[in-house]
C-alpha cells in the first residue's frame, strides 16, 4: 500500500484494490468487522456483518452466522436504508433455507417483500 501512494498512474485504482484485498484478508482473519467499526460508518458495519454471517455459515457455524446477520439487519433498520434492509432480509432467508428452516425463510422473504412494497 505504501508503494501505491507514490504511484502517479492510476494511484486511486491501485490503492482501492489494495484496500479491498486488505479487507478480504481481514475477513479471513476475523478482523473485518473491527475495521468497519473503527470507521463508524453504519453501511460498512452492515456489509461487514452480512459478509461475516455468510462466511460463518460456510464454516458451519449457523447460530453465530444468524446472529451476525441479525445484527446487520438491526443496524440497517436503524440506519433507515431500505436497500440494505432488503438485502439483509434476503440473506437471512437464504441462510434459513440453507439450514433447513423453510418457515423462518418464508418470514424473511415476506419481510423483504414488505420492504419492496414500502419502496414502491
Amino acid at each position: 500500500m505504501a508503494l501505491s501512494a507514490d504511484e502517479p498512474f492510476m494511484r486511486w485504482r491501485y490503492f482501492t484494490w489494495l484496500l479491498v484485498m486488505q479487507g478480504r484478508l481481514a475477513l479471513m482473519d476475523g478482523a473485518a468487522l473491527d475495521l468497519a467499526r473503527s470507521t463508524k460508518a453504519p453501511k460498512k458495519i452492515v456489509r461487514s456483518c452480512a459478509l461475516r454471517g455468510s462466511a460463518l455459515l460456510a464454516l458451519g457455524e449457523r447460530d453465530t452466522a444468524r446472529a451476525a446477520m441479525a445484527h446487520a439487519l438491526k443496524v440497517a433498520v436503524d440506519l433507515g436504508s431500505p436497500r440494505m434492509t432488503l438485502s439483509i432480509h434476503i440473506a437471512l432467508a437464504e441462510l434459513e433455507v440453507a439450514v433447513g428452516r423453510p418457515d423462518e425463510a418464508r418470514l424473511q422473504y415476506g419481510a423483504a417483500g414488505a420492504v419492496v412494497d414500502q419502496i414502491a
